[in-house]
């Protein structure tokens, strides 16, 4: 996106996980802005950016921050503006693992990330938080290998227009 004159920020509230993409872009040779943030409350003016790319993140937290998070992302897009995110579904092989805290909402499920919140949604959940924004919402199997371990998510993708 960088090479066809976008101007790219990439957040995360990691500080190590924004040195890392730091670093790879710059390898890449891109020139990426980063900015260090919660998702449930960014530092960013309304109608900032042309568009956002939400991958593996909207599941960490409980409920609420999910509402937060969506609410954040709505009021930082530009009227028009298009939103791609993806929520665990609560068809998950880890849902249910670990302490439920709230409704659908777990700790220590997920080797790595003990102390974080996952949240699992449903497709009527995610039409009531998006409503008419929501242009199309469908099931997604993310299949990769770490570790030398194959691995599956189930989630539900959503692309959304402001």
């Amino acid at each position: 996106m960088c090479n066809r004159g976008l101007r790219v920020t990439a957040t995360d509230i990691s500080e190590k996980g924004l040195d890392m993409t730091a670093k790879k872009v710059k390898r890449l040779g891109y020139d990426v802005k980063t900015s260090r943030h919660d998702i449930r409350k960014m530092p960013f003016k309304e109608n900032t950016f042309d568009g956002i790319l939400c991958s593996w993140v909207s599941g960490h937290g409980t409920y609420k921050d999910m509402v937060l998070h969506a609410n954040e992302m709505l009021r930082v897009v530009k009227p028009g503006g298009l939103i791609f995110v993806d929520y665990p579904s609560k068809k998950d092989a880890l849902y249910g693992v670990g302490e439920e805290i709230e409704k659908d909402t777990f700790l220590n499920n997920m080797p790595g990330e003990e102390k974080i919140p996952h949240h699992y949604s449903d497709e009527k959940e995610i039409r009531d938080i998006y409503g008419d924004h929501i242009l199309s919402l469908e099931p997604y199997t993310y299949r990769f290998n770490a570790d030398n371990k194959a691995y599956e998510i189930e989630a539900y993708v959503v692309l959304l227009k402001k």
